[in-house]
């Protein structure tokens, strides 16, 4: 079988046709030696503009250069880049050459002539291959992909690998296995960040989920909301401040496909950089241990992903009950933190809220903010950060807290959907006041806001509930 003599197709074969026999090759039960060499000859004889082309193309010393940039980049787009990383070995003996070949041309012989989008397809594809027999020369490959890059492309790649990856931070740790490398990797990435400044900096909102975003139950506070309910007003505020979101959560990691998936549904393109199991087993045995294992955590975890963006500023969102405070403390004193929002829990009454006004100021003076609902967040960050939530979206958020209010199926919660809806009041007459008194806005009428619609929420906490409980 080895030495069975594949099929030749000399010159005379079209682009379409040598793509498409790569790909077949590729897909192939067994990939051979005689296999691999294939491949790379037709990837080289397009490379070098040796098949048929249309026959009112003519190729001149002015535009070859042109014509091998546009096939080689279309060549990329339409191979299995994926199969092509994973199905080439070093089994046996001298085939690990064939390996390196297939990288080397893309770094060595034609790097210079790849688009952006081709550089992140091929680093994509090594990210999504299993390529355990090559892990030198593939972690090489995705420095001197990222290294060819120029400051404006480099902001670019990150943005892009963030909307394909859930949590590219940790992507980036597994592929980069040699620790040189990865600090290697790290000091390109900062290297290239002062060629290239963005005309705004881009802000990354890093929230907590479970008693941040939704009240699952299985936080360590009391009864707030009603189980599986998404804080009212959070989701507009989110989208709001036209930010990118990562969401730090305790949640193990098994769970973080099915969590980016849940979010997605109601329009949150977020990555999802989860913790361990371990860390959160200990909670009813060893609180305290348990906390400080969860907060280190998410500690790192914000600090691999912030090192992606190096012009970005952050913004914590987390919650009184689960270390979150000390987070966001540590995230301030120690990284390129703006300010952190914690959504104060309350106690087994569902009424008091466990942080006491003396710890409120005190946490303030550090600019972390403890409060009580998004409807203060929102109130906050107009009166501070006014470029980031103007006068239209605060108005905006301010409605979707009293929508998402009315949406709530509070059941036998009296006394806690009594207080809750005293607590956004008293905060609206104050925005209402300043809407008006500076910007001539009607008053908003919570009587006259229409209730979220229920099966969009519906849609979110089925999928947000199952999660967690898992």
């Amino acid at each position: 079988e080895e030495e069975e003599e594949e099929e030749d197709f000399g010159d005379d074969f079209t682009f379409e046709e040598a793509v498409e026999k790569m790909n077949g090759e590729l897909k192939s039960l067994r990939m051979r030696r005689k296999k691999e060499l294939y491949v790379l000859e037709l990837m080289f004889r397009i490379a070098d503009l040796k098949f048929k082309r249309p026959s009112n193309t003519e190729t001149t010393a002015a535009n070859a250069e042109e014509e091998k940039s546009k096939y080689i980049n279309k060549m990329v787009k339409e191979m299995d880049v994926v199969s092509a990383f994973d199905r080439f070995s070093n089994h046996h003996a001298g085939r690990g050459l064939h390996y390196s070949t297939l990288l080397a041309f893309f770094t060595d012989f034609h790097c210079h002539r790849l688009t952006l989008d081709s550089k992140a397809s091929l680093i994509v594809g090594m990210c999504k291959a299993k390529r355990s027999a090559h892990p030198a020369s593939s972690q090489l490959f995705i420095i001197r992909m990222f290294s060819s890059c120029n400051g404006e492309e480099m902001y670019e790649m990150i943005n892009y690998l963030q909307s394909k990856m859930i949590n590219v931070s940790r992507v980036i740790q597994l592929q980069l296995s040699d620790p040189l490398l990865q600090k290697h990797f790290y000091e390109i990435v900062t290297e290239k960040a002062k060629q290239f400044s963005p005309a705004k900096p881009d802000l990354h909102i890093m929230s907590d989920i479970d008693d941040t975003f939704y009240h699952s139950g299985f936080g360590l506070g009391g009864p707030k909301y009603p189980k599986k309910t998404v804080f009212p007003g959070i989701l507009k505020l989110f989208m709001s401040l036209k930010a990118r979101v990562a969401f730090v959560t305790a949640r193990p990691q098994f769970v973080e496909g099915a969590t980016a998936k849940s979010l997605k549904r109601m329009g949150i393109q977020a990555s999802v950089l989860c913790g361990h199991l371990s860390d959160s087993l200990l909670i009813p045995f060893a609180p305290q241990f348990s906390n400080q294992k969860i907060m280190a955590r998410k500690f790192n975890n914000f600090m691999n992903y912030a090192k992606l963006f190096p012009q970005a500023r952050f913004i914590w969102f987390g919650d009184s009950g689960q270390a979150d405070i000390e987070t966001g403390l540590k995230m301030i004193k120690e990284a390129n933190l703006m300010c952190a929002y914690i959504q104060d829990v309350v106690l087994d009454d569902g009424i008091t809220f466990k942080t006491d006004k003396k710890s409120r100021k005190m946490y303030a003076k550090e600019k972390v903010y403890v409060v009580d609902n998004y409807l203060e967040v929102a109130l906050h960050m107009h009166e501070t950060f006014r470029d980031l939530l103007d006068e239209n979206m605060l108005y905006a958020v301010a409605k979707a807290c009293f929508m998402d209010l009315k949406a709530i199926e509070w059941g036998s919660m009296k006394k806690q959907k009594e207080q809750r809806w005293k607590e956004h009041l008293d905060q609206l007459e104050t925005i209402n006041m300043i809407l008006y008194t500076r910007f001539k806005f009607q008053a908003i009428d919570p009587d006259k806001v229409e209730p979220f619609p229920k099966e969009m929420l519906d849609t979110l906490t089925s999928t947000l509930g199952d999660d967690s409980e898992s």
